[in-house]
């Protein structure tokens, strides 16, 4: 195919990048392209997979040159996620801390003695 004088096969058609955005998140929008190449790579023959542009681009190179700032985008937005869930994740860890280390039925504040509870199980005799 030719698409402003550059030659083309279907292969490298399904590199580039186009303007439709799928979906609104880098990440899941690089993942989606890449199964979107693959799927197409899968249905070409193996001839495709070698053959260059008038740029003397195969097509993986211009699936790479074409997705640079997706990935980087992408990059920044999994960072961004991986240290909200590090926080969510301390946050959980504390008060599971603080929960293991608080002696049932608390203290007693006019003796300042802590109240043990007797916790009576169902035992099989």
């Amino acid at each position: 195919m030719h698409n402003k004088g550059i030659c083309n096969s279907v292969l490298h058609l399904a590199a580039t990048l186009g303007v439709y955005c799928l979906f609104p998140i880098a990440t899941l929008q690089m993942q989606w392209k890449d199964t979107w190449f693959k799927n197409v790579k899968c249905s070409v023959l193996g001839d495709f997979f070698l053959n260059r542009n008038n740029q003397n681009m195969i097509a993986k190179e211009m699936f790479n040159k074409s997705h640079e700032e997706l990935e980087k985008q992408g990059g920044k937005w999994l960072i961004s996620t991986s240290n909200s869930c590090s926080v969510v994740a301390t946050v959980v860890t504390t008060v599971d801390f603080a929960t293991t280390a608080t002696i049932p039925g608390g203290m007693n504040l006019r003796t300042n003695a802590t109240v043990s509870l007797i916790f009576i199980g169902l035992c099989p005799s």
